[in-house]
This record gives C-alpha cells, sequence and structure tokens, in this order.
C-alpha cells in the first residue's frame, strides 16, 4: 500500500508523486525576478504582484507547459496568488486607515510653525 493512502485526501499534496517543489521553485524564482524588476524600474504603480503573473505569462507563450512544474503552479496559482491578494488588500486598507487616523490626528493639533515630519504633531501656544 503506498504511503499516502495513509494521508487524508485533503491532507495530500497536489500533483501524481506528490512534488509540488519544482513548480513551487519556478513561482518563487518568477516572483524575485518580479521583485528585481519593479525596485530597479521604479514605477510606483507596478506591483511585484502584477509583474510576476506578466513574467509567468511571457515564460508559459515562449517555452510552452513545462509538466514537472504543473503541481506546484497550481498550488502557487490556488493558495499562494489567492493569499497575496488578501494580504495586498490588507496593506492598501491599513494604508488607507492610518492616512486617515494621521490626517484627524493633525487637524486637531492645530497648525504647526514649521513643517511637521510626518510622525510629529505640534500644537501653537
Amino acid at each position: 500500500m503506498p504511503r499516502t493512502a495513509l494521508v487524508p485526501r485533503r491532507f495530500r499534496l497536489p500533483g501524481a508523486d506528490g512534488s509540488i517543489l519544482p513548480g513551487l521553485a519556478l513561482a518563487l524564482g518568477l516572483a524575485l525576478l518580479a521583485l528585481a524588476l519593479q525596485r530597479a524600474a521604479g514605477i510606483p504603480g507596478l506591483g511585484p504582484m502584477i509583474l510576476g503573473v506578466g513574467l509567468g505569462i511571457v515564460l508559459r507563450t515562449c517555452a510552452g507547459p513545462i509538466p514537472q512544474t504543473g503541481p506546484g503552479l497550481r498550488f502557487a496559482m490556488r493558495r499562494l496568488l489567492r493569499l497575496g491578494i488578501v494580504l495586498l488588500g490588507l496593506t492598501s486598507s491599513s494604508a488607507a486607515a492610518e492616512r486617515r487616523l494621521l490626517g484627524s490626528m493633525r487637524r486637531r493639533s492645530g497648525p504647526c510653525t514649521r513643517r511637521p515630519s510626518p510622525m510629529i504633531f505640534c500644537r501653537e501656544s
């Protein structure tokens, strides 16, 4: 009896042999390349996640499907990409909340005679 038969189906790694490492390695490589390109380009509206998806599309178009990476890429696409989207939403929501909070604190503190740093709130006497 194979070892995977002892593990419930919902806890098994995807793929016939359970090997998701080649696909995850490819996804990690594309993510690191996208991060490096985004930092080098310095375009603020173009995030590394969008660049990574674009690089993946270009790779798939040029090289075609790579059978060994299928299970790992499916895992990355279904689980990790969704997690990345959730985290991206949380960071944008927290940034908006922070701007709103800091803006209200500045309005309450009154005008400053000097230009304050974002974390210093001054009140004229």
